[in-house]
């Protein structure tokens, strides 16, 4: 009686044993065929019109498209009032770019006028599986925005992509924690939108293709947003000759030690003794001081 009950457990876990296997199976021949038809369309962060290169951040976001589909396609789409001219140094992973005019009432900085340029976009080629953007303020703006038209919600301020894609890991609870999220498609043409942190990832190496063939496209936005509820009142930029927090390279901060605001100088002449202005960002926080 005993051998026969040894016998039967020997086979239940023989057979549970060969049903994992076999699932694993199916999952690595599911995960091999849809690496195939990735599909990754790039939202560009704002180019000016002299610039010869995509945004550092936007080099970022390629990085991780190609992670997530090194074989695939991966097109860039950027909202412009006017199309760059000198734009001809690109990494090599991208196959074309498409110029989306804005309204001339309106502003490309507007999430109304991104979310309708991503949406014709993703109308004219339904084969895109990704959609990537660089999580700053300018990603975080129409993101959220996105992803509750489409009825998806959007994995931000990634940091890893594992396994092609299959997987993402991004920080919580204040960067305390990280957590890996595992994207799960509603239906085979889902698209996932996710949000890069740009200082996380490589930028992308670019390379002079005047001289090579990339496809460029380039149409107006159709505006499907009421324009009525909507005005752009403008832009105030604050220049400054250090580059921006999540572009820099080194972060120099300071709290309570410096003890009175007036020896906040000292952390901006840490931050030349680094690297010079250009290439720190010096950022403050002190109890004493209101910003």
């Amino acid at each position: 009686m005993r051998s026969k009950m040894k016998m039967l457990s020997s086979l239940k876990q023989l057979g549970s044993t060969t049903t994992r296997i076999r699932s694993s199976l199916l999952l690595q021949q599911y995960n091999a065929a849809s690496r195939v038809s990735l599909s990754t369309l790039v939202v560009s962060e704002p180019i000016p019109n002299e610039a010869t290169t995509l945004p550092a951040a936007t080099l970022a976001a390629i990085t991780a498209a190609t992670q997530i589909s090194p074989s695939g396609p991966i097109k860039v789409l950027a909202v412009v009032r006017e199309s760059p001219s000198l734009l001809t140094s690109l990494p090599s992973s991208v196959s074309s770019l498409v110029f989306a005019k804005s309204p001339p009432s309106s502003s490309f900085l507007l999430a109304e006028v991104l979310c309708d340029a991503i949406q014709q976009e993703m109308n004219k080629n339904p084969s895109y599986t990704h959609v990537v953007t660089a999580a700053t303020k300018f990603g975080n703006n129409f993101l959220p925005r996105l992803g509750a038209i489409m009825g998806v919600s959007p994995i931000t301020d990634v940091i890893q992509v594992e396994e092609g894609g299959a997987s993402f890991i991004r920080p919580t609870y204040a960067g305390n924690a990280l957590v890996r999220v595992h994207p799960k498609r509603s239906s085979a043409d889902a698209c996932i939108f996710l949000s890069v942190r740009n200082t996380a990832f490589e930028k992308a190496t670019c390379t002079d293709r005047s001289g090579n063939s990339i496809l460029m496209e380039e149409w107006d936005i159709i505006s499907t947003s009421p324009s009525e509820k909507i005005q752009w009142k403008g832009e105030h930029v604050s220049k400054s000759d250090r580059p921006d927090l999540t572009s820099a390279r080194v972060v120099v901060s300071g709290g309570r030690g410096l003890k009175s605001g007036e020896n906040f100088v000292l952390l901006e002449k840490l931050a030349d003794k680094l690297g010079g202005a250009g290439r720190i960002f010096f950022v403050c926080f002190c109890s004493f001081k209101a910003f």
